[in-house]
């Protein structure tokens, strides 16, 4: 039983993480930040980063506005707006 649940839970979070680097699917601020203290830290970041033209850390970077080191809802919502703004609008939050 406990194998099962682990392959479960391997192939849910496999499926995700690819279908976020395919751009399918944009986890939520809440999901990234997974300590839950209201700020994502660059290693949460590469977590849900996966794939993409630039690493992680160079993604983080640019969407790090303040320079803090972390990413708040505001950097985030900034950065997903300007998105979809590239791309025609197309795109949903």
């Amino acid at each position: 039983m406990k194998v099962y649940v682990l392959v479960a839970l391997l192939v849910t979070f496999t499926s995700s993480e690819i279908a976020f680097a395919r751009g399918n699917s944009r986890p939520s601020f809440s999901e990234i930040d997974v300590n839950g203290d209201g700020k994502v830290a660059l290693e949460e970041f590469s977590i849900a980063a996966k794939g993409g033209r630039r690493s992680p850390a160079e993604r983080f970077k640019r969407i790090d506005a303040n320079s803090d080191g972390f990413l708040q809802q505001e950097e985030m919502d900034a950065m997903r707006a300007k998105r979809g703004n590239r791309s025609g609008g197309r795109r949903g939050n």
